[in-house]
């Protein structure tokens, strides 16, 4: 057995999550809005969910994690984000702000289980950009890899793609262990023309996401007020599938 075919029988016997934007669903189950209304019920944020974003680098979409972590913490729900690039800003109510580099599951771990002890138990946690997770302590340096070097049948055997399955399984599992909404966001490696169908292979390292994630997003704006939306998986829900939201 895999590691991750062991993480989804670890994992069948969690109760289904049925979402009710920004309330309780009929377990019990909090979930939390996003700033976007028509992305939530693709989201489904709550306990237990790891959800990966990709988006262009410096385009507004590029922030959801920052907008979703704003959000939160604004609608009372203790929130880290995790983003050494971030610079300094003024403090806000119900947000933590970790800005240390190579952040790792491990830290991210630790950190949660030392704001729950001081009953602060975060109930969401977003990671800013998926290349800066490491393992602890590290097995490889991916900033030199490029996806499109590599043959599709090699993939699994690279270090880097190990690695990143890793840290994907792990983050799978502090969403669970914790009950938190765990969201990671993902830079998109841009397609040779703009009629290209964003796929997986456009997240580079993160496309590791697709195994553990509950729900894998690729946006592409499409105007100055849309946003296209390409669910690359949904386990509540078809993929693919394709929608344009305001944004």
């Amino acid at each position: 057995m895999s590691d991750h075919q062991g993480t989804e029988a670890a994992l069948s016997g969690l109760p289904e999550q049925r979402g009710l934007t920004g309330a309780f669903d009929l377990l019990g189950k909090r979930h939390f809005s996003c700033p976007w209304p028509q992305l939530d019920p693709v989201l489904d944020l709550g306990p237990g969910r790891l959800v990966g974003i990709g988006a262009y680098h410096g385009r507004r979409e590029a922030v959801a994690g920052l907008d979703i972590a704003l959000h939160t913490a604004a609608n009372g729900h203790n929130s880290v984000l995790f983003a050494p690039e971030l610079p300094a800003r003024n403090n806000v109510p119900n947000l933590r702000i970790e800005r240390g580099p190579e952040p790792t599951p491990d830290r991210i771990r630790e950190t949660v289980t030392n704001l729950t002890a001081l009953r602060q138990r975060p109930e969401v946690v977003v990671v800013d950009d998926f290349t800066l997770l490491r393992l602890d302590p590290p097995t490889h340096h991916t900033d030199a890899y490029d996806p499109w070097d590599d043959p599709d049948d090699e993939d699994e055997l690279d270090p880097a793609v190990r690695e990143a399955d890793e840290i994907g399984r792990q983050l799978k599992l502090l969403a669970t262990h914790h009950d938190l909404a765990v969201v990671v966001m993902a830079h998109i490696t841009p397609p040779f023309n703009r009629t290209t169908v964003l796929t997986t292979e456009h997240l580079g390292l993160a496309a590791s996401l697709e195994y553990d994630a509950d729900v894998l997003l690729l946006l592409r704006r499409t105007d100055a007020r849309r946003v296209d939306v390409h669910v690359a998986k949904n386990r509540n829900g078809p993929t693919p599938h394709h929608f344009t939201a305001d944004w």
